[in-house]
């Protein structure tokens, strides 16, 4: 979903930032095609920090979780069952409702995505108290190869740019796992 992830992402504002990343590997999942794999399982690392954990502690914790979830986005993209990136996200996320409901027209329309690959680097988080959670916000750079929403009718099929853009995302610890509050490009 990376770069159709990201096409629908936006600031907690309305603006729409360009199509940097493109998504995962793999080909249709039509009845025709091999198994489509199950989604990628949370690291340890990647879980929220106890509550007595350090920052150093957080910190890691939050970038092993942006990392796991670019994964997740990888694997919506390739299978388009966006219930895992759903599951990572809260619904107030408009970056994240964006890419997810991109997602989910080119599968309803009996589309896939072909090709692309999405990868976290350049991870870098700061951690915070907000009342009782604790809050992370990250700056990721994302890198994509091109892909392709392919449909039925092969005239619509259209190509998703790759790139690489530079995202900044708010999680907020709840309970044991970290949640995507806030997803949209970055201003540098």
């Amino acid at each position: 979903m990376a770069a159709v992830l990201l096409g629908g992402c936006g600031s907690s504002e309305s603006e729409q930032p360009a199509l940097p990343t493109p998504t995962s590997s793999g080909t249709s999942a039509s009845p025709t095609s091999s198994p489509t794999p199950a989604p990628p399982l949370m690291p340890e690392a990647a879980k929220a920090p106890a509550k007595d954990a350090t920052e150093a502690e957080a910190k890691a914790s939050a970038e092993a979780f942006v990392r796991y979830y670019w994964d997740v986005v990888d694997y919506a993209q390739l299978s388009g069952d966006t219930d895992a990136v759903r599951d990572l996200s809260l619904s107030r996320c408009k970056g994240c409702n964006g890419g997810i409901e991109a997602v989910d027209a080119i599968y309803d329309a009996g589309g896939h995505i072909e090709g692309g690959r999405t990868a976290a680097a350049h991870v870098g988080a700061q951690v915070g108290q907000a009342g009782e959670h604790v809050i992370a916000t990250v700056d990721v750079s994302v890198r994509a190869t091109q892909s392709k929403a392919r449909y039925p009718d092969s005239t619509k099929d259209h190509p998703i740019q790759g790139g690489v853009g530079t995202y900044s995302m708010v999680l907020v610890a709840i309970d044991d796992q970290w949640s995507v509050s806030e997803l949209g490009a970055s201003s540098e």
